[in-house]
């Protein structure tokens, strides 16, 4: 069981270490992930235990059927599979701290809270390149707008008027 202590420390890491780290994990891959993928990651995080996770993410990495615009994603896994090595170091880390040694059962736990902090946060980032990426397209002539939702002119009715006659 992860004691009071341990989930400071956890709380901790997470926000000075590892979310920063996400961050920068998720600029590497240079694309979002689409929203089915993080989401399944993070449900099998919350329903699994840390060596479902490993094994969910290496078979990921090594899929072969991703469609041409997702070659990123088996990138993705393969990062997050060095990346939990790096959390496990870090649970170590904490357990450290107890006066006992820790049983295998807390070495896992730990690791999980660890793996989902992590992926935690590489789904809050995700979620904020694409909604970055929905408000800043770049249209032909380099404009940063997305006009997407509005709603273009039927009629342009300068063109209508000037061309009954009228004057300007």
């Amino acid at each position: 069981m992860i004691t009071q202590k341990e989930q400071e420390a956890i709380h901790f890491l997470s926000d000075t270490e590892l979310y920063p780290q996400a961050v920068d994990f998720m600029h590497r891959i240079a694309k979002a992930l689409p929203t089915a993928q993080i989401n399944g990651l993070l449900n099998v995080s919350l329903a699994s235990t840390y060596d479902r996770l490993k094994e969910f993410v290496e078979a990921q990495s090594k899929r072969t059927t991703w469609k041409s615009d997702e070659k990123h994603i088996p990138e993705f896994y393969r990062r997050l599979t060095q990346q939990f090595a790096t959390l496990v170091e870090h649970s170590y880390a904490i357990l450290a701290l107890r006066q006992e040694k820790a049983s295998s059962v807390d070495e896992e736990a730990m690791k999980m809270e660890l793996a989902r902090e992590f992926i935690q946060h590489l789904l809050a980032e995700n979620a904020y390149m694409e909604a970055t990426n929905a408000f800043t397209t770049d249209d032909s002539n380099g404009d940063q707008t997305n006009t997407s939702n509005q709603e273009k002119p039927r009629h342009d009715h300068r063109d209508s008027w000037q061309n009954r006659g009228g004057k300007r």
